[in-house]
């Protein structure tokens, strides 16, 4: 009873965590992406030190990795 009436409780996504492990070559490869490199929109250098640095534990910069990541999949996908 108690699982089942106590209040909700969040839980975390270790992306941080993903970007570093799993998902770090899929950070590096954000700024060869030839869709968001098309857009003009981005600075590729710039996506890349934001990816190496994050990688490397000098910064966390999962969100804003995460968000371009999600983005290029659009693009991908929708074209």
């Amino acid at each position: 009873e108690d699982v089942l009436f106590r209040p909700k409780m969040g839980f975390v996504t270790p992306i941080a965590q993903w970007l570093r492990g799993p998902l770090a070559s899929q950070a590096r490869g954000l700024a060869a992406s030839g869709a968001l490199a098309a857009t003009g929109w981005f600075d590729s250098a710039r996506i890349e030190g934001l990816a190496e640095d994050h990688i490397a534990g000098r910064a966390d910069h999962s969100r804003l990795i995460w968000q371009l990541l999600m983005l290029r999949k659009s693009f991908d996908r929708l074209g």
